[in-house]
């Protein structure tokens, strides 16, 4: 039924409660009538005579939500519609209608829902997006700083974290969390691995406050061991996801398993991603979901595509180097996998973005609080490396001295590797014998 039909076969003004132009104009034809009451009873009468119109019932719902209806309100036609089973199908609308309309969402997809709201309908996500609103800015990541500035995560976009077992994942997503905690902003910890304890024990060493640690308006910690369902819909689970910049999500398998999901099939991660980590992403943080690599026997990616094909932000992949914990140095390497705006792979050399690093304990220092994201330097030569590598040795070497230690190979392989550093133990070696020779 048209617009034009539903205001013609409205009925007596006491029948529809308000006229559709009135309910786009503002004005009502008596002020004295509340204006929720008006709007339920037009919504009563509208449904009772089987007008599904969407542009009429979506701009009802508009103003309810406007009016802030969330429950039918006693002795008025709320409450005949509760006890006509009709009640339901208002509230249904209001919560699917609530879940577009107040994500705050981002980008091309809310010039859509504008526009659709302007033209009084209900948005379904097919509307023509009004290009000339859009833009031409290019996207720039805004989370996880490395240590000369540039970021690595896109906020308002799912981007991924995958890589080695035992590769520091997680870690490098603390590391950025911590960064964004001590800078004021809040954070989202979504843990299907580890515990409150073991997450509070980490960002303590990184650095983190425990006031600020323990400030839910600042750190939200979730543990969950269900399915989110309905709560992503609740208008205070959106809220506490819009304030956040940063929303970490550990792991992915996990997080398909307690919705019941496959990580192996492509429709289930479609639909995870649709219904989970994309609505989370479209209130405006960087999403970022941890994915474990999973190998086959002949050591190959396995898995769903979808995986990185859903990915609109970053995927980094996370190649173990050095072992790490906390009073061990250690590192990771860092690899673009996908980055769709480009602007991290833009700075990359041959899409290695960095290292992330751990450095060795000093003084009472685990390194934990050191912990950084280093630049990526270009590929060194033989000659380069080689000279790299004796440089750093003779730096080791001065500090056994300046500590009175003897110069051995075992005593300068120990410092040389605790420092993060790395060279086969023929190179130490001859290193150490030609030390020696010199007298130096």
């Amino acid at each position: 039924m048209t617009v034009a039909e539903v205001k013609a076969d409205a009925g007596s003004p006491e029948d529809r409660g308000i006229t559709y132009d009135e309910l786009i104009t503002g004005h009502a034809p008596d002020p004295k009538i509340d204006a929720k009451e008006r709007l339920l009873g037009t919504f009563a009468v509208a449904i009772a005579k089987g007008k599904s119109d969407k542009v009429f019932l979506g701009a009802i719902l508009d103003a309810l939500l406007e009016a802030g209806v969330d429950m039918p309100p006693p002795g008025t036609a709320g409450a005949a519609m509760e006890s006509a089973s009709e009640w339901g199908r208002l509230r249904e609308e209001i919560r699917r209608y609530k879940l577009r309309t107040r994500a705050k969402q981002i980008g091309d997809e809310q010039l859509a829902i504008e526009a659709a709201l302007e033209a009084g309908c209900v948005p379904t996500g097919w509307e023509v997006v009004p290009l000339d609103k859009v833009s031409p800015t290019p996207e720039v990541p805004t989370v996880a700083c490395r240590e000369d500035g540039q970021r690595l995560f896109y906020k308002g976009k799912v981007n991924t974290v995958f890589g080695d077992s035992e590769g520091g994942k997680s870690w490098l997503c603390l590391l950025a969390a911590a960064q964004e905690l001590r800078s004021g902003r809040s954070v989202t910890y979504i843990d299907y691995e580890d515990s409150a304890r073991g997450i509070k024990n980490r960002l303590i060493a990184l650095g983190v406050p425990e006031d600020v640690v323990n400030e839910p308006v600042l750190f939200r910690y979730m543990n969950p061991w269900g399915p989110i369902g309905d709560l992503l819909e609740s208008e205070r689970q959106q809220e506490g996801f819009a304030q956040c910049t940063l929303v970490v999500v550990d792991a992915m398998t996990e997080a398909l398993a307690a919705a019941g999901l496959s990580s192996v099939s492509d429709v289930d991660v479609a639909q995870w991603f649709n219904t989970f980590a994309k609505p989370i992403a479209a209130l405006g943080p960087a999403v970022v979901v941890i994915d474990h690599m999973n190998l086959s026997d002949k050591g190959r990616v396995t898995g769903s595509q979808h995986k990185k094909s859903a990915v609109d932000g970053l995927s980094l992949r996370v190649k173990k180097g050095k072992s790490f914990a906390p009073g061990v140095a250690g590192h990771s390497d860092l690899y673009v996998a996908k980055d769709r705006p480009g602007a991290v792979r833009a700075v990359a050399e041959e899409d290695y973005a960095g290292r992330f690093v751990v450095p060795a304990s000093i003084a009472g220092d685990d390194g934990m609080k050191r912990a950084c994201i280093t630049v990526p330097t270009p590929a060194l030569t033989v000659e380069e490396r080689a000279a790299a590598t004796e440089y750093l040795l003779d730096l080791t070497v001065a500090d056994l001295e300046s500590e009175g230690r003897s110069i051995t190979v075992r005593s300068v392989s120990e410092a040389f590797r605790a420092a993060g550093h790395s060279a086969s133990d023929p190179v130490i070696r001859d290193y150490v014998r030609q030390h020696k020779e010199d007298g130096v």
